[in-house]
């Protein structure tokens, strides 16, 4: 007697998985970015699969980041270990500034490194992504780690007061709006549902408004740039 095989199909991304009927696991989260703006999706660096995968810069986030799980453990991680200063070299402020290849291997160079705000934030959002992930082999594509929440990260362009560049919000910084499953975090012992890390002008971790650097400049909010999530 012929047994029947019956099947599922699960789509993947543009991947059709298939599994035996009644033995079908949840699809693995992967991670996606989308632009905010039409000009620049600028975490679109951090979530670039073919950088990770060139010149072991997966492996070096894995090893700088090594025992961060909170958003405190990154940020102090990050703080610790770079040096926030505007340079004239000419990498650090146009498109190659934004190379994660590039980014991590000063990480490397055997001294304290300096990065840029934007270059912090696609550190920052790269290291989660490294540190909560594995690269499956059968999909291609780096999956969310089991028994880990969601995640989903902001990139903002605004003013500084610090280091300005009128009229440009030129200014970077990295907002939390999902961390690991997590919704809802406690600053100052009230919850908010966003969260800003900026480690480049080394603001404790506080509650995200679009007006946190302008200070009297609240006609001139902040600019949600792009997201970077699992799915």
């Amino acid at each position: 007697m012929r047994r029947l095989l019956c099947v599922s199909f699960v789509v993947v991304g543009s991947i059709l998985v298939w599994s035996p009927l009644g033995a079908m696991s949840p699809p693995p989260c992967l991670w996606e970015d989308h632009a905010q703006e039409l000009w620049f999706n600028e975490l679109s660096f951090a979530n670039d699969e073919y950088a990770l995968l060139k010149n072991d810069t997966f492996q070096k986030l894995i090893l700088f980041f090594v025992d961060c799980s909170t958003p405190e453990d990154f940020y102090w991680r990050i703080r610790d270990s770079v040096i926030s200063l505007n340079t004239s070299d000419p990498w650090q402020h146009d498109l190659d500034g934004f190379d994660l290849v590039q980014i991590v291997d000063t990480l490397s160079s055997g001294r304290k490194p300096v990065l840029w705000c934007h270059q912090q934030v696609v550190l920052f959002a790269a290291g989660v992504k490294a540190v909560f992930s594995h690269f499956d082999e059968k999909l291609g594509r780096f999956v969310l780690n089991e028994g880990c929440g969601c995640f989903r990260l902001e990139m903002w362009r605004s003013f500084s007061l610090t280091r300005p560049v009128f009229p440009w919000r030129s200014h970077r910084q990295l907002v939390i709006d999902t961390w690991n499953g997590t919704e809802m975090f406690s600053v100052e012992g009230e919850m908010v549902d966003k969260i800003e890390v900026d480690t480049a002008e080394g603001e404790p971790i506080r509650a995200w408004d679009k007006t946190n650097e302008c200070l009297f400049l609240f006609f001139l909010p902040a600019r949600l740039n792009s997201i970077m999530y699992t799915s």
